[in-house]
């Protein structure tokens, strides 16, 4: 029995073709998924990420960042579809241009930069490990997502993190 459903499924497989990239839904990353690659590229480059950084953004708005980046005055929050959800407009979207999105914020009366990582960035086929016909694969998307964030660093760096 277990054969004839194998070999029934196989068929089934057969007639309708491999699965186009076009035809798979792309989607960003959860934000465990997210915050997991931002900590391995803080730890791989000698850094500790610090969770949950209160600041306040222009028209005093609160917000939790994701992270502050060892007691600096730079932080990163990944912005997920809920996030941008219950936020809606008050932070800004992805620059159209590709350029990385920074804001002003403070924390404790101090200057403040946090770096705002945009799920819709980053979307990509999940059943792609490679680049396919369209759109990013899983790998590519995991690399922008860490290249954004070494840019980001190189940049905080140069002002003094």
């Amino acid at each position: 029995m277990c054969l004839s459903l194998w070999l029934f499924a196989g068929m089934m497989g057969c007639a309708h073709g491999p699965v186009t990239a076009a035809e798979m839904e792309r989607r960003s990353f959860t934000e465990a998924e997210a915050l997991g690659i931002v900590v391995g590229v803080l730890r791989d480059v000698g850094l500790a990420p610090e969770r949950a950084w209160p600041v306040s953004i222009p028209g005093g708005v609160s917000l939790e960042a994701d992270f502050r980046i060892e007691g600096s005055r730079f932080g990163v929050e990944w912005i997920s579809p809920q996030d941008r959800s219950d936020i809606g407009d008050v932070l800004p979207g992805p620059n159209e241009d590709g350029r990385l999105r920074v804001i002003a914020a403070s924390s404790d009366d101090n200057e403040a930069q946090i770096l705002l990582l945009e799920h819709s960035s980053y979307l990509h086929h999940s059943e792609l490990a490679e680049r396919g016909s369209g759109g990013l694969s899983v790998r590519e998307a995991e690399n922008r997502l860490a290249r954004d964030l070494r840019d980001f660093l190189t940049y905080a760096q140069g002002q003094g993190l």
